[in-house]
């Protein structure tokens, strides 16, 4: 299991601040979302929490240490991902999930469809061999359904850390709610990082992190943000309708 802290976290290029300042910890298990207006550095946290960007100041230390001292092959291993800018390949229905972790070919698709809302797409496509690849003629998948499938992609690598970046983006809202629920159940014992500008499961999250011009505003469990009467309030009410 893997406890990430940030601490003093800032990256810029060209001039311009993107994060500045970040300190917070996640701790093994923890559902954690991250949350602000689209660039407000959401994305650009996730990818030094990633390793995939470097901070120009400040550390990251996993499990207390640092994460410029791990080999960043073996940090990767730690995390699976479904991001906004996902792949469709060009391969068979079921290799689209497997993918995410060629070594462990056996486990049961079946739950993994399931969870995602995929079953009917694997019906009306003919099972899990139906070749997807509108370019060479096979079938295709709406926007919805392909980003399901990344949801599902990302699960199925046993991963201690899974981090979802506005992978749902393309769906309602509250088809997502019910979508990211399934989610969350199916990844208990797992660490969970969410990466959203819709904030309807956040109150199922052990922390929030408030976003806003690159700084951290406010961190903290839904009901205590909602009792600050902040930024995220702010947010929460704009979004509320969406969940009624």
């Amino acid at each position: 299991m893997v406890q990430i802290t940030c601490k003093n976290l800032s990256l810029g290029y060209e001039g311009k601040t993107v994060t500045q300042n970040i300190n917070f910890s996640v701790n093994c298990g923890d559902y954690l979302c991250i949350v602000g207006e689209n660039g407000s550095g959401k994305t650009t946290l996730s990818k030094l929490i990633m390793g995939l960007y470097k901070p120009q100041f400040g550390s990251l230390l996993v499990n207390g240490i640092p994460q410029s001292e791990i080999q960043n092959t073996s940090y990767l291993h730690y995390f699976s991902i479904a991001i906004q800018d996902f792949e469709r390949y060009a391969i068979p229905l079921s290799d689209n999930i497997i993918i995410s972790d060629i070594t462990n070919p056996t486990q049961d698709l079946d739950e993994f469809f399931t969870m995602c809302d995929l079953t009917d797409v694997k019906e009306r496509l003919g099972g899990y061999d139906a070749m997807l690849g509108i370019e060479f003629g096979d079938a295709d998948l709406s926007g919805g359904e392909w980003q399901r499938v990344a949801l599902a992609r990302a699960m199925y690598k046993n991963a201690d850390i899974i981090v979802l970046d506005e992978p749902t983006s393309a769906i309602d809202p509250l088809l997502e709610f019910d979508l990211l629920n399934q989610f969350l159940n199916m990844a208990k014992n797992r660490t969970c990082i969410v990466i959203s500008h819709r904030i309807g499961l956040c109150k199922k999250a052990d922390k929030i992190v408030v976003m806003h011009n690159g700084k951290i505003v406010e961190q903290g469990t839904h009901d205590f943000l909602i009792q600050r009467q902040g930024k995220y309030s702010e947010l929460w009410n704009a979004q509320s309708k969406w969940y009624k």
